[in-house]
This record gives structure tokens, sequence and C-alpha cells, in this order.
């Protein structure tokens, strides 16, 4: 399907500024992984205000406090439930608390910790936890309402045992975004989206509440319900703080975007929170609305179909269907995917930055993450004025890569959108310009040469300074008087391509493997096309670079397809 960048597929990605990460570069990227732990002691710590001279005790149940006032335990039982709330209205604030969930068999309950108004028509947060049977994990439910309206489900696994020990769940609600946290993680984000009609909440206090109750629904959609002889039911709450995060605010704590932090009518997340959302969501999300087409028929929610907020300078056009990417001495900009793929065909259409780009690369690839990850690359290497640009690509199988090819043009990129593509089956990969193939890279795993099979990956493009080796092998440095650079983006068309696949634009028409072969044979059209661009702009193969690979050349060299 053919979407606008600004509508639906894309997260604007902000300069690779991020603390205490574990860096590693490639390619002059910088892929994250953070140890993400989770080292509360299961004793709550003591605040100044104990959290009984904060909350009321509600419901028809009985509630523990202990330890001088600073943890209350609400419990539940078949007769009755305890809850509590703040004695204080909230409008724009970080609310933390501290939490330990029911121990054991807790399928059917759900234990929550939330803020909300009041009335039909309601602004609520939420965090609730979703019971389970012994042994399995709880699961964590998060959901927003606005003026009444909610169905904004993001679910979660957790990284730890919620259950042994305290963890702080937070929320940070200021005009412009609401944002949740686990242990300072931030794993989910709703911006201020009103300048486009989407709803967000302004205008009505909040109180913080927390409750343990019965939901048939709540383990494994309602097939397994609550076991009373389990009850009853105990949650503990401690440290319960806030801090007021109005729009005035200079407290760093309520995360106010700078007034240069916006696009349009879009505010920017830093990058150290975007990041880490996308992290998170990766590899612990369970469920989103946003993806959930059979849910909506009629279409998804129309904040799903808003750019995700990051940081960076990036700026959105032609109302979302082009996103411009830009480059200048302070920051750099990018974007990645919703959506992860295993096997798919990508195409998008871009324009590069014009005049003296020397110093700056440009890019458009496929990447999992991690140390053995796999990478497919399109990559734009600037150069001075009245000088080509160089196309250069790369690929990475289970983290090697060293495959360069570089390519030039027989157009200028900068004057027009030209459409570059990747299409990643379950036997090639093949790279095309303009529809037309200049590359491509079988699956030889039958003879021992890795390929991409197994992990699913995301779409990114940025713009960056590389000046050490850009252009003329780093001889010719970044001129910062031509910033800022600009690229454009537009026309990004996915599509699912699983081993099964039929579809044309997912398969080529190859011939059968040569006699006593495993490897997959390039049909007549695409080999002699791609033969005649590489005879005429092909600059560098690594596959003929013999000084490089003095013991010999790399084993699909020599692999005829």
């Amino acid at each position: 399907m053919m979407l606008g960048l600004g509508k639906e597929v894309v997260r604007l990605l902000p300069p690779m500024s991020l603390p205490s990460p574990i860096l590693r570069p490639e390619s002059g990227r910088l892929l994250l992984l953070f140890l993400l732990s989770a080292s509360l002691s299961s004793v709550a710590p003591t605040l100044a205000v104990p959290i009984i001279q904060l909350v009321n005790v509600t419901g028809s149940g009985n509630a523990t406090i202990r330890d001088g006032g600073n943890v209350i335990d609400i419990r539940m039982d078949r007769y009755s439930a305890t809850g509590l709330r703040s004695k204080q209205l909230f409008l724009f604030s970080r609310v933390d608390m501290q939490m330990r969930l029911p121990p054991d068999d807790t399928a059917g309950t759900i234990t929550s910790f939330y803020m909300s108004s009041e009335g039909n028509f309601h602004d609520e947060i939420d965090f609730e936890f979703l019971g389970n049977l012994k042994g399995q994990p709880y699961i964590l439910l998060t959901n927003i309402f606005i003026q009444g309206k909610g169905e904004r489900e993001m679910m979660f696994y957790l990284w730890f045992d919620p259950r042994t020990a305290f963890h702080t769940y937070t929320i940070l609600w200021n005009p412009w975004f609401i944002i949740l946290y686990i242990d300072g993680q931030p794993i989910r984000v709703f911006p201020n989206l009103v300048g486009f009609g989407i709803p967000f909440p302004t205008r009505q206090p909040m109180t913080v509440q927390a409750s343990i109750w019965n939901a048939d629904w709540a383990t494994q959609g309602g097939r397994v319900p609550i076991n009373w002889s389990h009850a009853p039911y105990i949650a503990s709450y401690a440290n319960l703080s806030s801090i007021p995060c109005p729009a005035t605010s200079k407290n760093p704590i309520c995360k106010l975007p700078s007034p240069q932090s916006f696009h349009g009518k879009v505010p920017q997340l830093d990058s150290w929170t975007n990041k880490t959302i996308h992290i998170l969501q990766d590899k612990y999300m369970a469920y989103s609305y946003c993806s959930d087409a059979k849910r909506f028929p009629k279409g998804l929610p129309p904040e799903c179909s808003m750019v995700d907020i990051t940081g960076g300078q990036p700026g959105i056009l032609d109302g979302g269907n082009v996103i411009a990417l830009r480059l200048d001495q302070a920051s750099a900009s990018g974007f990645q995917s919703k959506d992860q793929f295993l096997f798919a065909r990508i195409d998008m259409q871009m324009k590069l930055p014009a005049g003296d780009s020397a110093g700056t690369v440009t890019t458009f690839y496929l990447s999992s993450l991690g140390d053995a990850h796999d990478e497919v690359d399109i990559e734009f290497l600037g150069n001075v004025s009245g000088q080509p640009l160089v196309l250069h690509t790369n690929i990475y199988a289970q983290g090697k890569g060293s495959r360069e090819m570089q390519f030039y043009l027989w157009f200028d990129p900068t004057a027009a959108y030209h459409t570059y593509s990747i299409l990643w089956n379950s036997q090639f990969i093949i790279i095309y310009v303009d529809g037309q193939p200049i590359r491509a890279f079988p699956n030889m795993s039958g003879i021992g040469i890795p390929f991409p099979t197994s992990q699913q990956m995301r779409v990114y493009a940025s713009i960056w300074n590389a000046d050490q080796w850009a252009t003329q092998g780093g001889r010719v440095k970044t001129d910062w008087s031509h910033a800022p650079f600009m690229s454009y983006y537009t026309n990004f068309t996915t599509k699912p391509c699983p081993a099964t696949s039929t579809d044309p634009q997912c398969t080529i028409p190859s011939p059968p493997p040569a006699p006593g072969s495993n490897v997959p044979q390039l049909d007549a059209w695409t080999r002699n096309t791609m033969q005649g661009i590489q005879s005429q702009y092909m600059i560098y193969n690594y596959c003929a670079d013999t000084q490089r690979f003095p013991q010999g050349l790399p084993q699909e060299c020599s692999v005829k397809f």
C-alpha cells in the first residue's frame, strides 16, 4: 500500500545524543542497546510526606496502613474491594507511584493506578495490570480517554516480576504530551495534536486513583475466571509524589519542549525518550490499537495516521505526504517506520541535497537491531558542486557487512524525485533505482553464506555528517556555510513478501537452480539489466578488490546466479 510519509508509517528520529547507552558504530550510525533493569528494593523507601496524608481510602473493603503511613495495602475478596483517591486535583503534573502487585494466582483481577476526571466526558490516563495464572506474567494495559472516549489501548509484558518488589509507575501530563514511564523508562507517548483536530486533555483537573477489582475479561480474554480460593488479593502502594507541570514550568522533570521543538503544530520529544520508547515497544509491546485494522475496519483512529513525535529538525510538508530531513552543524534528523518487516518490498521516493553536499550522507535502509543485526543499505555520499553524488550500497547478514558496491547515477538525484527500492524475499535481496535492478544478493545459506531470514527489520532514513570518509575518502570536508542540507522523502510504499507470496511485486520469474546448486537464479531480464547498469555505472565492487582481501575474495563473489 502507498502511504503519505507524514501519515501513518514513520517516526521522526532526532540527533543521536543519549545518556548511558551501549554504542556500537556501524556505517557511521549508532545502534542502541539499553540495559533495562529493575532493582528497586522490596521495601519502599520513606518520603517526607507519607502516602496516607495524600489519599483517601475508598470502596467497601479494608486498607492496611503501615511503615508509618508510607505504605498502604489495599485488598479485594469475594465481598469487598478497596481503592485510593488523591485528596488533591491536578491539571498538568508529573505523578509517580510505587506499587507491588498481588502475588500467585491473580487471574480475573485488575490492579490499577490512574488519573481521571469526573463525568460522561471525562479524561483518564490508565495503568492497569491484568492478573494471570500462577507462573504466568502480568500484562500491563494502558489507555487514554479524552472527552469520554477511550479505545486507545496499548499492552505490554514487563521485563521484571512486579509482584516481588516495589516499582515506580509514572504519568507525565503536560500541555504537550502524556508520557507513561516504568522505573524511569518511557514506554508510551500521546502528543497534543489538537491542531489537527485530535482531542487532548487540557481543561479537566484529574485525581490520582488506585484500585483492585474483579474483571471477567481480564485474563486470556475472559477464558480464565477469578478463583476466589486465592483471595484476599493484596496490592501495596507507596511514595505517591506529584510535581505541577504548567506551560510556564521550568522544571526539567516536566519535560516541556522548547519553542524550537515544534514542526508546524506538532511538539517534538527529546532523542533519549524517543529511542527508549521505540526499543521498549519493539521488545515488550503485546498489543497496539494503532495496528488493529480488524477492530477499525473503517480506518484506524486519526492519531494513528500521524508521525510519531521525536526530536531533531525534520519538517512535515504537503499535508503529511513529504518529510524534509535537515542537517546543520548543530543537529541531524531521520525517521523510522512504525512497522517491522520480515520479507517485503519497500519503495521510497527521494530528492537529495542540492549544491555542495560534500561530507554528508543521505540514507534509506532496512535494519534490525543488535550485534548480529541484518541490514540493507542505500546511502548517497555527497560531493562538491558540479561533481556527482555516489550511491553506496551494502548488505549485512548476522552482523557482518563489508559487501560494498558503489555507483554513479544516470541522472541528477538532486533535481527531482526518484524511486529507490529494496526487494527482500526468501530468495534474493535486489536493489532497484527507478525500477531498474542495480544489485542482487541471493540466498546462499545452502552453501554456508548467511542471508537475512529470521530478524524483522524497520525502514530507516537519515541525513548526517560523515566527512571523515564520505567524500573522496575524507579528503573533502563538510562546508557548513552551505547548511542546512535538506533531503526530501515521499511515497513510502510497503508490500509484505512472505515465502508463499505469488505477488509479482514480491517475486521475480526465477528459473530453477543449476544442477547440483542450492543457489536461486535470476531471470534473464533482471540479470541482463543489472549487468548492463553495473558495467556502465559501477565504480566500486568489493568482489573485485583483491588488495582489500589479500587472503582471497569473499566466498559469495565466486557464486554464479
